[in-house]
């Protein structure tokens, strides 16, 4: 065998080797994304991330309603102050 037979085998299993790599790492991907232990962990990891999505929204919702709420009551004070009694109202 000479020595551009043994160089051209070599980078044929080489070759081979890395598709191999490939496809067991994607074969290893596949097996867990499809086992149940990914869909619970999935599950929880949506779940915790809604959790943390619906605090803080609730959390802003609570501060623009006590900012409407503070609003409202300083109308209600500026607009319910007594009117000054004149000579005639006594």
């Amino acid at each position: 065998m000479n020595e551009e037979t043994k160089a051209a085998i070599e980078a044929g299993v080489a070759a081979l080797a890395s598709k191999a790599t490939v496809a067991g790492a994607a074969a290893t991907v596949w097996g867990w994304a499809t086992s149940s232990q990914f869909i619970g962990l999935a599950g929880v990891s949506i779940a915790f991330l809604g959790l943390l999505i619906n605090w803080y929204f609730r959390a802003r919702g609570d501060k623009r309603d006590q900012e409407e709420h503070e609003e409202r009551m300083r109308k209600l004070r500026r607009d319910s102050r007594p009117a000054p009694l004149s000579e005639a109202d006594l």
